[in-house]
């Protein structure tokens, strides 16, 4: 969104109508840019799988595959959609990407683990 110049008067807080109880104090915002979908530093707390499998640098057929095969995290439904947390994946990849257990946290067992 393009930055406007500040209307005359509009800092003050009775130039709101609602007045400046509803407006969140400066130092909130200035720290939740990553919340901010105008902003640059924008970050979605969920991702759709597009994004996650685009984040693992996988297609997303792939994604889709590891998933049912357990290697990759469950991530979370919202009615039909899954969605899967940039903070977990971050965690998974930290830990090198192990195989994701029925509840979908990684550490779980793959055949392959158990063979070796």
């Amino acid at each position: 969104m393009k930055d406007l110049p500040p209307t005359p008067g509009a800092s003050s807080p009775s130039a709101s109508p609602r007045g400046a109880a509803e407006e969140a104090p400066r130092d909130v915002q200035a720290t939740d840019k990553r919340l901010d979908p105008g902003s640059p530093d924008f970050e979605p707390l969920l991702l759709k799988d597009r994004e996650a499998a685009r984040a693992c640098s996988i297609s997303t057929a792939h994604l889709w595959r590891l998933l049912a095969a357990g290697r990759f995290p469950r991530g979370l439904l919202l009615g039909r959609c899954r969605r899967w947390s940039a903070a977990s994946l971050r965690s998974w990849i930290a830990a090198g990407c192990p195989p994701v257990n029925s509840e979908g946290l990684h550490g779980g067992s793959s055949k392959r683990d158990k063979h070796a």
